[in-house]
This record gives structure tokens, C-alpha cells and sequence, in this order.
């Protein structure tokens, strides 16, 4: 059950929770709760180090329930992945998919600060110092917004 999954999640065996998970999702394809469940199963492999079959759960949902709500959150936790991968450019342009789909989107700060950290990373100054002016912009109260600030400091010359 999905009690029994966030419970072996909870408890710190990861092994436990990961086959309960896959177990709910095979069974349960059509359930409403299917692409929570992949959210879920994301967020195990990524604590567990697996971060490739992390990527094939978000994957999944993305391509299996193009209808759900958590299509952002998919995104957005590929993007995470793909930055510890050291796959900035994909992390760029997963997380500035999210940002550009929806600009309005709880998650748009964080994607666009997730970017312009991928693209400076990447050694794309420019891109990241138009990300960051995007951000402060278009959701100057967040929290986000307060680190791009920061970081926007140490970008640009004085």
C-alpha cells in the first residue's frame, strides 16, 4: 500500500520503499494517485544515489500522464537531477522549460533559479545574468529572487 511505501521511505529503507512503490504502480497504472506515486518513487532514487532511474521515474510521468498536475514537479526534478549529474545545459533547458510553459507557476522561481545556476555552471554568464534579471522581474518577493540578487552581484562587474 502507499502507506506501507512512505512508511519503508520514512523509516530509512529505501530498498523496501522503492519495491512497494513499483509494486503500486504496476498495479495501479489508471489510479489518480499513480503520478504521485512516480513523484515518490523520484525522490527515493535520488535519496538513494540512483539518480538514472530517478530520471526514468520523472520520465515516466511525463510521458504517462501528460494530463497530471505534477508535470511541473516532473520537470523540475529532472532538472535538480540533471544539475547533480553535472548535465548543466539539460538542466538549463528543463528547468527554463518550466519557467517559459508557465511563467506564473509556484515552481517558475525555483525553476529559473535552478537555471541560471546550470548556466553558470556551465560557464554561460550571459544567459544566467538574463535568467536572473527574469526572475528578480517577474517574482521580485520571493525567495528565489533574494539568492538571484545575490548571485547577479557576483556576475556582474562593477
Amino acid at each position: 500500500s502507499v502507506l506501507r511505501a512512505r512508511l519503508a521511505a520514512a523509516e530509512g529503507n529505501t530498498p523496501e520503499a522503492i519495491k512497494q512503490a513499483q509494486e503500486l504502480i504496476r498495479g495501479n497504472k489508471e489510479s489518480e494517485y499513480a503520478d504521485d506515486l512516480l513523484v515518490f518513487l523520484t525522490d527515493i532514487h535520488v535519496a538513494a544515489g540512483q539518480l538514472d532511474k530517478a530520471l526514468e521515474a520523472a520520465s515516466k510521468l511525463l510521458a504517462d500522464y501528460p494530463a497530471s498536475d505534477l508535470q511541473e514537479e516532473a520537470h523540475l526534478r529532472r532538472a535538480q537531477i540533471y544539475l547533480q549529474q553535472a548535465k548543466d545545459d539539460e538542466a538549463a533547458k528543463e528547468a527554463l522549460a518550466i519557467a517559459t510553459a508557465n511563467p506564473d507557476s509556484k515552481l517558475a522561481p525555483k525553476a529559473l533559479l535552478l537555471a541560471a545556476t546550470a548556466q553558470v555552471r556551465a560557464k554561460k554568464k550571459d544567459e544566467a545574468i538574463q535568467t536572473l534579471d527574469r526572475l528578480a522581474q517577474k517574482h521580485p518577493t520571493t525567495p528565489e529572487a533574494t539568492e538571484g540578487i545575490k548571485m547577479l552581484k557576483e556576475l556582474r562587474p562593477r
